[in-house]
């Protein structure tokens, strides 16, 4: 009898069927599930566009979505803060479950009073948005030594006078209510999509 139902074709069906269904739900539950976390990342403290003390502590509790840039940036910068803008609009209606903020890499230009003007100026006027600075030390401090994020040194572009490029990080990052990092998200329609969804999962 059990020879016969092994040589069954339908038996084999039946366990390819419930071995499908067991992978779909598997994988369902995963797409449900936030990234694990990247990096667990120490305390740190900053200085806002308001020449406010803003840190790790005044974030937690609310997933963050974050940014590296710079303001006088003539490359990746503009197209980065142009897609962190396109995402805060996913959250338009969640202003008090989620946070943003951008570091600027460049602190011994990018003062609290140029960030503030910087936001003015490109429409980044959100209570739930910051622009943080600092010493040199600091910010490469927060950024490198706790947040593993890169950073490169200055380098002045060829036939264009005055003007600089410092490289580093061209993705939107995100980090959970503990502050640690979850995850580093490229400018595609596909990442941001995924960025979006990974938030969101992290505010249930």
């Amino acid at each position: 009898m059990f020879k016969k139902i092994f040589k069954s074709p339908y038996f084999w069906a039946f366990i390819a069927g419930i071995f499908s269904l067991h992978l779909i739900k598997e994988m369902a539950l995963k797409r449900r599930r936030a990234p694990e976390a990247l990096v667990i990342v120490k305390d740190w403290t900053l200085i806002d566009q308001n020449n406010q003390i803003l840190g790790q502590k005044d974030l937690l509790g609310k997933p963050s979505i974050a940014s590296f840039f710079f303001i006088s940036c003539p490359t990746i910068c503009p197209k980065l803060m142009q897609q962190m803008k396109e995402v805060y609009k996913r959250f338009a209606n969640k202003e008090d479950k989620i946070n943003f903020f951008s570091i600027s890499v460049d602190p011994e230009q990018d003062t609290p009073e140029m960030l503030k003007n910087y936001m003015q100026k490109t429409g980044i006027n959100f209570p739930n948005w910051y622009c943080l600075t600092g010493t040199p030390k600091d910010v490469y401090d927060v950024v490198v030594n706790k947040m593993k994020v890169h950073v490169g040194e200055k380098e002045l572009l060829e036939d264009l006078d005055g003007i600089y490029d410092i490289p580093h990080l061209a993705h939107l990052a995100l980090f959970d209510k503990e502050g640690n990092l979850r995850g580093l998200f490229k400018t595609t329609n596909d990442e941001m999509a995924a960025l979006v969804r990974a938030a969101n999962l992290l505010m249930e």
